[in-house]
């Protein structure tokens, strides 16, 4: 699929996603939505890449929705706005279920739906001093993509870099997961019946 509104590059076993409509704060419409979906679904499939990284171009991460084209839906019918919502949830449950740590990169501001990016993400790191959502809270319909239990993934509090240190805070950060991976077991009634 050729691609519109992101950027997709692979360097070793990274693959970098990036939000590219820096004229429109990387606002998400249809067609990022699906082409996100798409360069997900893609990474989850190539057993080559071991990491995803999700970023945004220009001076924001994601300012939500485009506004143009929440006019355009609001026109629309009850079927087809059940649908775009159907798209975006889409995206945003290939995203919490990928087979491979994400790590969200927040260069600016992430709100509305671009915090539901983030929080859909294994790990997120921001720049300081970054609008991070509406006044800290992340809304409602995405806290269900809150991961639980991994340091450093949105439980708590959000990691923090600058310049100098993104590239060795995402190294550790991905390490660390890949090693909470590994080092977790599932448990039943019987004991311990496998590894993750």
């Amino acid at each position: 699929m050729n691609y519109t509104s992101i950027l997709l590059s692979t360097r070793g076993r990274v693959t970098t996603i990036s939000l590219n409509r820096p004229d429109r704060r990387n606002a998400l419409n249809d067609v990022m939505i699906s082409e996100l979906t798409d360069a997900f679904g893609t990474a989850n499939r190539d057993h080559q890449i071991r990491v995803v990284i999700l970023t945004g171009e220009g001076l924001s991460f994601c300012a939500g929705m485009d506004l143009e084209y929440l006019r355009r839906t609001s026109e629309l019918g009850q079927a087809e706005n059940l649908e775009d919502a159907r798209n975006l949830m889409k995206l945003l449950e290939s995203i919490h279920a990928l087979k491979k740590p994400v790590a969200a990169m927040v260069n600016g501001p992430a709100l509305g739906g671009g915090c539901g990016l983030a929080a859909a993400c294994d790990f997120t790191h921001k720049r300081r001093r970054v609008p991070f959502t509406e006044e800290g809270n992340v809304p409602l319909r995405f806290q269900p993509f809150l991961k639980q239990g991994y340091l450093g993934a949105f439980s708590g509090s959000v990691d923090t870099f600058d310049d100098k240190q993104l590239s060795r805070k995402a190294v550790l950060a991905i390490h660390l997961h890949c090693w909470c991976r590994r080092a977790m077991v599932q448990v039943n009634s019987v004991g311990i019946v496998g590894t993750c």
